[in-house]
């Protein structure tokens, strides 16, 4: 479900905003003890454009620790940048996220 949700949010963003919010999920989560061993750091990263792709990101990010996500994208964890949640991309897609995994909740989602 959280994945669904997830690519539903994100498909929602522009291509360019959504490498944006990867790549600082990339920075970010080895920080919180999250790694992702296939991350392309040297440069620019094209499967972060795909909506499916970073749902499996974050999906990864929800599965080793639950609420991790707001935590990396608030900054409350402490770490050295403030946090993307003052982004609009960042809030964008963790409303967009609640918003559509509740929707699959409540039954009211749209084939």
């Amino acid at each position: 479900m959280y994945a669904n949700a997830a690519e539903q949010s994100f498909s929602r963003l522009t291509p360019q905003q959504r490498v944006q919010l990867g790549q600082y999920l990339q920075q970010q989560a080895p920080q919180y003890g999250v790694s992702f061993p296939d991350a392309n750091m040297n440069g620019r990263d094209d499967r972060l454009e795909d909506p499916a792709y970073l749902a499996q990101m974050t999906g990864q990010i929800q599965q080793q620790q639950p609420g991790l996500l707001g935590q990396i994208l608030g900054g409350s964890g402490g770490g050295g940048m403030s946090g993307m949640l003052a982004s609009p991309i960042a809030r964008a897609a963790l409303a967009g996220i609640a918003t559509m995994a509740m929707r699959q909740v409540t039954g009211s989602r749209r084939g």
